[in-house]
């Protein structure tokens, strides 16, 4: 069995937490969380959309959640 860290600990719930918020019409619901400078965790997940290239990926929501809130 592998132990985590206490950060590693975060981010995994953060991801789980934001998997319930996945809009997904055909594929599997992704999550995603990022750690800052600061400690502090922002969580992103995926959707998807009928309208070809409208969806976006957990990994960038994350990423976007965390610079919209005054990180680079």
């Amino acid at each position: 069995m592998v132990k985590i860290g206490d950060s590693e600990r975060r981010l995994l719930d953060a991801a789980l937490k934001a998997m319930e918020n996945a809009h997904v019409r055909w594929g599997l619901k992704v999550e995603g969380a990022v750690l800052v400078d600061g400690g502090h965790v922002y969580e992103g997940c995926n959707f998807e959309s009928w309208v070809l290239g409208l969806g976006t990926c957990a990994e960038r929501c994350a990423i976007n959640h965390a610079v919209l809130h005054g990180n680079k």
